[in-house]
């Protein structure tokens, strides 16, 4: 079982009971009495680990039973995910225009990524980064969140650059990208405000964005409350007709899109029944592209759900 895998893993102590079958090497099973579980035992047995095997996990020093576990349980997800990234390949690869992928599954922990980690025009993604720096000095004492009441949920959920431009003006262009650069976002880059032409851009790539949703979604951004509001923010997003049109209507998502001219972003969290999956998709110099967007969306949940 799942949780059998997972106390090998961990060292997690349960009383067990006097097994009937001893292990090759021991005299009975009863020496892991307190440590490991019957059907703990059992399961990492089926898996074919030596008792000195068993012992090195249960003290952290081996990884084996979870990799054999996740892999005979994940077996069906890297088969799809090993078709999905050869057909995105292809389709991206036949697109004009400059584009970016960043995809993680995250049961498993797989990810694809197609040119993920270059940096791209943000558009209004880098709405998330400003929204990490204005809860971080909300925690710290620095700013009254209470103070600007509904503006970083406007600035995620309806994209109003009136209200990311406040959050700016509060925190400051080079706090954002102090943010960015100490919490592992290095394609991430605040240039200009919302609006505010200076022959700059603001960036940020498939990966940095894949990787703030998952700590959204772990409550690992910032603090578990700021993760909570930004993902309420996220779930009630107002522009869905990106990722989320291109997966079934009564498929829950959490997004933020981003446009300028010649720019189309968007980065989704998805609750799809073979497992929560992250996907970012990034396009630039290529025009309007929301139907390769969608097509590409739908690519992604087709196959990771086996559907033809």
């Amino acid at each position: 079982s799942e949780e059998a895998a997972e106390a090998a893993t961990t060292g997690e102590a349960a009383a067990v009971e006097e097994p009937e079958e001893q292990a090759p090497g021991e005299t009975e099973q009863s020496s892991y009495n307190g440590v490991l579980s019957t059907s703990t035992f059992t399961t990492a047995r089926r898996l074919g680990g030596s008792v000195k095997e068993l012992r090195a996990a249960v003290s952290g020093t081996a990884g084996w039973v979870r990799e054999k576990y996740n892999k005979e349980r994940f077996a069906e997800v890297n088969a799809r995910m090993d078709e999905l990234e050869e057909k995105l390949e292809a389709e991206m690869g036949s697109l004009g225009g400059s584009w970016s992928l960043y995809f993680k599954h995250l049961d498993s922990g797989r990810t694809i990524g197609i040119r993920d980690r270059e940096q791209m025009v943000a558009a209004s993604l880098i709405k998330l980064f400003v929204a990490g720096e204005f809860f971080t000095e909300t925690e710290e004492g620095i700013l009254s969140e209470e103070s600007y009441g509904s503006l970083p949920d406007s600035m995620i959920n309806v994209s109003d650059n009136g209200a990311a431009n406040s959050l700016i003006n509060a925190v400051g262009m080079e706090s954002v990208n102090e943010f960015a650069a100490k919490n592992g976002y290095p394609a991430t880059k605040l240039n200009r405000r919302m609006l505010e032409w200076n022959g700059t851009e603001n960036y940020t790539s498939a990966a940095d964005c894949g990787k703030m949703l998952e700590e959204v979604l772990r409550g690992q951004y910032v603090s578990k409350r700021a993760s909570e509001r930004i993902l309420t923010a996220l779930k009630n997003q107002a522009r869905t007709g990106k990722i989320p049109a291109g997966v079934p209507e009564e498929i829950e998502t959490a997004n933020k899109t981003g446009e300028l001219d010649n720019v189309d972003n968007d980065a989704a969290i998805v609750w799809s029944p073979s497992g929560t999956y992250i996907l970012c998709i990034m396009s630039a110099n290529s025009g309007y592209r929301i139907p390769e967007i969608i097509a590409l969306s739908r690519m992604v949940y087709n196959t990771m759900n086996g559907i033809e």
